[in-house]
């Protein structure tokens, strides 16, 4: 059987080995790749071996430990060929191995170990998630290395624990733009970390206009009175007729054709930056959540107010939002970019997680845009009329210096 395999093209090989549907046996399948890449003597085939065992395995946890892995891992720490080494390592992590396990963690909060390994090493601990594990990551979301803090904030994101909304809230102020916004989205994850969000806005530790259309719409799938209150309160009351959408955007164009002093596109980038650029791409730069926006009739002002203020009017099948909630009560709104019979994986503003079924309460495709109505009621008047001149803007405009 080895010696049949051996002869097949390293794709194919994969293709015949790994799980892919629910009625095949993974304990044998990885058992059997196990033994091939063991069989196999050339270190270039084992990294492509084992570079597509772990692209398999990307997102699942508590993967059991293959037959002859723990045999197999030490031979191949020691490999003239790096990847082969960086792969081993991170799959015996993924299978649990308590030594591994330790050196990972020893890695992720070594200061003079270069940034993608201390991120790759937080990657791997996550696949076996542990309780004890959160302390770590709290204490490097102060940490300036670029891409760490974030990469902490989403393996977080895997442990619920007490400490984590006050470590996020304290270290808030020093992070970048993208931590922040990978903060706010993990506070608005789990209704206890809503809490702790509502509570900071409200006594001024964090803006209200730091809330990005997402964690608004996040924050309301919790269906809880007193968050829904606050974020009326905060956001805007969203209007739902038809009738008073048609005033309000009569009421906009009139405030944009009264605009003084003159609007400025390159504002308008900053405020797109902060409340659109999540989830939409233009001019090549912004989130897939939603649609790139670059080829839309962004010219036509009346085809730009309507699709800001009725969202949900027409959404592109693609683009159509699932709500999930867990057992634990965590709500995720996303894309739902993969599914299968144990597991779906969903595209959120800054992660994509993988779920598995058993551990979902309830699944739902829902009606509204991931865009909530009322996006546009925080905004000053100088302030929708600088947005507006960028959405319009024929052509990339500069950073506002």
């Amino acid at each position: 059987m080895i010696s049949t395999l051996m002869k097949l093209p390293l794709i194919l090989l994969l293709l015949v080995t790994l799980p892919l549907r629910a009625d095949e046996k993974p304990d044998e399948s990885l058992d059997l790749l196990v033994t091939v890449i063991a069989a196999t003597e050339e270190p270039a085939a084992q990294a492509d071996m084992l570079r597509g065992l772990a692209s398999a395995l990307e997102g699942k946890k508590n993967v059991k430990m293959p037959t002859g892995w723990a045999e197999l891992s030490p031979k191949l720490i020691k490999s003239p060929n790096e990847e082969v080494r960086k792969l081993a390592a991170q799959l015996s992590a993924a299978f649990g191995d308590v030594g591994t396990l330790d050196a990972m963690k020893k890695t992720a909060a070594d200061a003079t170990k270069p940034a993608a390994e201390r991120i790759k090493a937080i990657e791997s601990l996550l696949t076996k998630p542990d309780p004890a594990l959160a302390t770590l990551l709290q204490s490097l979301l102060k940490d300036k290395t670029s891409g760490l803090a974030e990469a902490a904030i989403k393996g977080l994101g895997a442990i619920e624990d007490a400490k984590t909304p006050a470590a996020l809230l304290e270290a808030y102020p020093a992070l970048d733009a993208d931590a922040r916004r990978a903060a706010l989205n993990l506070l608005s994850f789990r209704k206890t970390y809503a809490q702790a969000l509502v509570s900071a806005i409200k006594s001024g530790q964090i803006p209200p206009k730091e809330l990005t259309a997402y964690t608004v719409r996040q924050l309301r799938n919790h269906n809880d009175k007193d968050i829904d209150a606050f974020v009326t309160q905060t956001w805007g009351v969203a209007r739902t007729s038809p009738q008073d959408k048609i005033d309000l955007i009569a009421k906009l164009k009139q405030q944009l054709a009264t605009a003084e002093p003159k609007p400025d596109p390159a504002a308008g980038r900053a405020i797109f930056a902060k409340t659109c650029q999540q989830c939409h791409t233009l001019f090549g730069e912004g989130g897939k959540i939603g649609p790139d926006i670059t080829g839309a009739n962004r010219s036509d002002l009346d085809y730009l107010l309507v699709n800001i203020v009725d969202p949900s009017a027409v959404i592109p099948k693609d683009y159509q939002v699932t709500n999930v909630w867990t057992k634990e009560g965590d709500v995720l709104s996303g894309i739902m970019t993969q599914e299968d019979a144990q597991a779906i994986t969903i595209l959120t503003e800054t992660t994509t997680t993988r779920i598995e079924r058993k551990d979902i309460d309830t699944i739902k495709k829902s009606e509204l845009s991931m865009m909530p109505e009322g996006l546009l009621l925080p905004l000053s008047k100088q302030e929708l009329a600088d947005l507006i001149a960028y959405l319009r803007s024929p052509a990339q405009v500069p950073l506002k210096k």
